[in-house]
C-alpha cells in the first residue's frame, strides 16, 4: 500500500532541473480537468510525446463524441508571456459505434469550416488566459491563477520567481518540459 502511494506521488509531482521544470501529463490532466470539464466538454485523456500534445475530448452535444485535439508548441511571444500552440481536431477512430465515428469525422470536418473553433472559443470564454483562433491556441501563461500564485509568492520580502521567463518548451515521455531563463535587467518579460 505504501509503495502504491509513493508511485502515485511520483506520477503527479513536478520534476525540477537546473534550467527549468518538467510537469507530468497526469498532473496537467488533473489541473486542466478542474478548469475545463463542464456539461458540454470533458477532457478524457492527455498524451505528451516528441510531436506535441494530444487531448481526447468528449463533446457532449448533440451526442457524446470523442475527438482528438493535437497541439504543437509553435513559438513564444516576443514578450515571453504567452505560448502559441498550433492545433487541429480529428476524429478518434477508436470509438465503438459507427455513429460515434461518423460524428467524430463530422467534428473533424467542422474544424476546417470554423464550427469547432467557435465551439472551443465558447467553451474557453471563461478562461481569460486562453485565446483560440482558427489555427492557434494562445496560452497567456502568466495569467493562469495557479502560475500567478507562484510568480507572486513572497519569500523573505522578495518574489524570486517573478524574474523568470520560459525560454523553450518540449514535450516527450508524457512530460511537459519548460526551460526557464532569468529575464535581463530592465526587461519586463
Amino acid at each position: 500500500m505504501w509503495h502504491q502511494h509513493w508511485q502515485n506521488w511520483q506520477r503527479y509531482r513536478p520534476r525540477l532541473h537546473r534550467d527549468g521544470i518538467s510537469l507530468p501529463a497526469a498532473l496537467l490532466l488533473t489541473q486542466l480537468k478542474s478548469w475545463l470539464d463542464s456539461d458540454e466538454l470533458i477532457i478524457e485523456d492527455l498524451l505528451l510525446d516528441e510531436h506535441g500534445a494530444v487531448f481526447w475530448l468528449k463533446i457532449q452535444q448533440p451526442t457524446p463524441t470523442i475527438v482528438q485535439l493535437h497541439c504543437q508548441p509553435e513559438a513564444m511571444a516576443a514578450d515571453n508571456n504567452s505560448v502559441r500552440l498550433r492545433y487541429h481536431l480529428q476524429a478518434d477512430d477508436s470509438q465503438a459505434s459507427l455513429r460515434g465515428r461518423l460524428l467524430g469525422s463530422l467534428a473533424s470536418m467542422a474544424a476546417n469550416s470554423g464550427l469547432a473553433t467557435r465551439l472551443l472559443q465558447r467553451l474557453a470564454a471563461p478562461l481569460p488566459w486562453l485565446a483560440i483562433d482558427q489555427q492557434y491556441l494562445t496560452l497567456h501563461w502568466r495569467d493562469i491563477p495557479a502560475v500567478q500564485h507562484w510568480l507572486h509568492a513572497t519569500i523573505l520580502g522578495h518574489q524570486p520567481l517573478s524574474g523568470w521567463r520560459i525560454a523553450a518548451i518540449h514535450t516527450r515521455h508524457d512530460l511537459l518540459r519548460l526551460q526557464l531563463k532569468r529575464s535581463q535587467p530592465g526587461n519586463q518579460g
